[in-house]
């Protein structure tokens, strides 16, 4: 285990001859510094999404869900730069 995603992890890109990155389209793999739990509502913050990519959130508006004030965030990923191909294909190079 690494401070990275596990599929993006140094050890994995450098089986693949240093093209993971170059072909997801963005080079956020450290998951240090991500939220599991609490953060600071009114700050954004860095999500790991279920190991698919890390992103910063957005402030929304503060709402009402179920009698609990709460205030909303928003994430929002451009397809381009956060491929998910290359975790689905697996790595079978270098073993």
């Amino acid at each position: 285990m690494t401070e990275h995603l596990p599929w993006r992890a140094p050890h994995r890109e450098a089986s693949v001859y240093g093209l993971l990155s170059d072909h997801v389209g963005n080079s956020n793999t450290e998951i240090t510094g991500t939220i599991g739990g609490i953060a600071d509502a009114d700050e954004p913050f860095s999500v790991n999404l279920v190991g698919y990519s890390i992103a910063q959130t957005e402030v929304g508006e503060t709402v009402t869900y179920k009698g609990i004030e709460m205030v909303e965030h928003h994430i929002a990923l451009d397809p381009a730069e956060n491929q998910i191909q290359a975790k689905l294909v697996g790595f079978s190079l270098g073993r």
